[in-house]
């Protein structure tokens, strides 16, 4: 009983982290245990000077972090957590000042940006919380340009499935899953990517070209 209210706490705080706990601890935590995701992603991304870049559930921010290293025109973070969104806004307050970082509140089913606002979009660790993941895809389309990059990265179902709290909220995604959401809401050119982080398991970035 005791096992299965702290896994219930976990998945809340990954979802959506909240609180002194949320805001103290969780942020931090998930920048240590998303580094080989994020690692990927980046790479993944090429951020070049010029690009505008998107991340949606940035967490902790530390992939954030690392894009705003590469010099892009602008970076813009969106996560559904306002303690996110506070905790970051201390860590990157000199490029909020200097115009080089926008971070929001917002849904990924309703992202609260123009249309074709980025050049570049990825969303590490957040896909099984979507509450419409079709409706978010085609979100994530309509506010990438025409020939814009998108990097979706999420846990395989295995490794997932190994900690009891993903029976908590969690909904399980194979790489063609996201493949068929994504070719639906508009994107094509799909590129599978396969990487391993050695205390939990192994971990998929799909990599796709908006139409």
């Amino acid at each position: 009983m005791f096992a299965r209210l702290i896994h219930k706490y976990l998945a809340r705080q990954f979802a959506r982290p909240q609180g002194l706990a949320g805001r103290w601890i969780f942020g931090a935590w998930l920048d240590r245990v998303n580094q080989r995701m994020n690692a990927l992603a980046l790479r993944l991304l090429d951020v070049r000077p010029g690009n505008r870049v998107l991340e949606v559930g940035f967490g902790g921010g530390a992939l954030l972090a690392a894009i705003l290293a590469q010099g892009p025109a602008e970076a813009i973070g969106i996560d559904l957590s306002e303690e996110m969104v506070a905790r970051a806004g201390r860590r990157f307050r000199r490029d909020i000042a200097q115009g080089k970082i926008r971070l929001l509140a917002g849904l990924v089913e309703r992202l609260p940006l123009a249309s074709a606002v980025a050049d570049k979009a990825c969303s590490l660790n957040s896909i099984y919380f979507w509450s419409d993941p079709a409706a978010a895809m085609h979100e994530l389309a309509r506010v990438l340009g025409p020939g814009g990059m998108l990097v979706i990265g999420f846990e395989a179902p295995e490794t997932l499935r190994a900690w009891p709290g993903h029976r908590y909220g969690f909904t399980v995604f194979e790489p063609a899953d996201v493949i068929r959401l994504a070719t639906e809401a508009g994107f094509r050119n799909a590129e599978v990517h396969e990487g391993m982080e050695p205390k939990f398991g192994r971990i998929f970035c799909v990599k796709l070209e908006r139409q």
